[in-house]
């Protein structure tokens, strides 16, 4: 062993001896098990809840008439705000499921939370799809607020649907085969947020508040047997 290594090994040594008053002996404190606890919404809190999504779905029924949503597509009789019908899919796909769940026995947030990741379902033309979920209790200045955020889309399919050139159409007497129809497929994205409590959005306690994220309307038409007789 040279010498730079023994006094290396001596340093050591010092370094990790006790220093005085102190022992090395270990002192394992068992540590105080904790779990996080979910909260269970008041009747009012609930109520809130629901009111506030009846009101939304509500609202987005008023959409078509905005815009270019009320708008005639080309080749049917009917707009893309009229087509995509977010209100009875906001409705039907939100608003009941989230209603029947805050109306069984000790709702809580967690509960609704992972409620909300299960709302994929197809229902006759409409498919709903949430893509995304997050959510629960919020930590605020004056207290805490439960936020929900949802990323969703919902897509119906219109299919069979006659073909309608327009009245600009029907003085040139030209009229499309009978066999002639199209597919008419119109939706919305949206992201959603919603909660209860101040979060960012209002002072008042337990008060509904929403925000959307995201609200895109498409639509696309297809179309078959296209044989015109004039």
């Amino acid at each position: 062993m040279t010498r730079a290594t023994a006094k290396a090994r001596r340093v050591i040594r010092r370094a990790i001896e006790p220093v005085a008053g102190f022992g090395l002996a270990r002192h394992v404190e068992s540590l105080e098990q904790r779990v996080l606890l979910s909260h269970v919404f008041t009747a009012s809190e609930a109520s809130a809840i629901t009111t506030g999504l009846n009101s939304v779905a509500d609202w987005a029924g008023n959409l078509p008439q905005y815009g270019t949503l009320p708008t005639i597509l080309p080749g049917v009789t009917t707009s893309m705000g009229m087509a995509a019908d977010l209100k009875d899919a906001l409705h039907d796909q939100l608003y009941v499921p989230v209603s029947n769940y805050l109306a069984t026995a000790s709702p809580t947030d967690t509960g609704l939370g992972t409620l909300l990741g299960t709302l994929s379902a197809t229902a006759g033309n409409l498919t709903f799809t949430v893509s995304s979920t997050s959510g629960g209790e919020v930590s605020g200045a004056n207290g805490n607020s439960y936020q929900f955020h949802l990323s969703m889309s919902a897509q119906r399919v219109l299919g069979n649907m006659p073909i309608d050139l327009g009245y600009q159409w029907h003085g040139l007497n030209i009229n499309p085969d009978s066999s002639g129809v199209v597919t008419l497929n119109a939706g919305a994205t949206v992201g959603l947020t919603f909660g209860l409590g101040e979060g960012n959005y209002t002072a008042a306690p337990n008060a509904f508040y929403v925000k959307f994220d995201a609200l895109a309307f498409n639509a696309d038409i297809n179309s078959t047997g296209l044989n015109f007789a004039s």
